[in-house]
Parts: structure tokens; C-alpha cells; sequence
């Protein structure tokens, strides 16, 4: 469905890892070894939050978020059928959920 999907995720990991590193997050980019449904996953880990992100090719995502202090899940999110600009835009929204300070 959206094969530039995955290339949307990368672009949007390699522009925003330096700025991410600079706020205290960690990232790191992996990509899925299934032939059959491509894959890539974003994980970021700041003080406070740790966060993943998994897309597929085919228009799939699933986006945690989880207390490093207590190991909570403070969010989880299944989306079907994205295009490159809403998958941007919920990553953009994970990344400044990681960057909060703790209440």
C-alpha cells in the first residue's frame, strides 16, 4: 500500500536525531528482518520515558510509551491505513511525549 512509508520513517528519524539527542533522547532505528510484512521500528529513551514506534509497510503502526521509573504504559496506539504526513505527525507527537518532564 505505502511503500514509502518506511522511507518517511527514516527521513523523519534522521532529521530529528540530533535534535532529539541534544534534548537527552536516545534513539536508536531498526529495520525488520520479515520479508513478508517490512517493518521498522524507532526506540527512544529519554530519563523519564522510554518509546517505540513500529510501522509497516503496509500502512500498520503501533506507537508505547512507558515510565522508566515505574514501568507504567502511559500510552499505547494501533493505527491503520497511514500515509507518510499523519505518520509524521504522531511521531512528532510520541517524541514530544518523551522530551516532557515528569508531574
Amino acid at each position: 500500500m505505502n511503500m514509502d512509508l518506511l522511507e518517511a520513517f527514516h527521513q523523519w528519524f534522521s532529521e530529528q536525531r540530533e535534535t532529539l539527542s541534544n534534548a537527552g533522547v536516545a534513539m536508536e532505528f531498526v529495520e525488520g528482518s520479515s520479508e513478508d510484512a517490512p517493518s521498522a521500528r524507532v526506540d527512544l529513551e529519554s530519563d523519564v520515558r522510554m518509546g517505540r514506534a513500529t510501522v509497516w509497510e503496509s500502512g500498520l503502526c503501533d506507537l508505547e510509551l512507558l515510565s522508566v521509573e515505574t514501568g507504567e504504559q502511559l500510552l499505547y496506539r494501533h493505527h491503520e491505513q497511514l500515509d507518510s504526513q499523519k505518520l509524521v505527525v504522531l511521531l512528532d507527537e510520541l517524541a514530544e511525549q518523551i522530551r516532557q518532564p515528569t508531574s
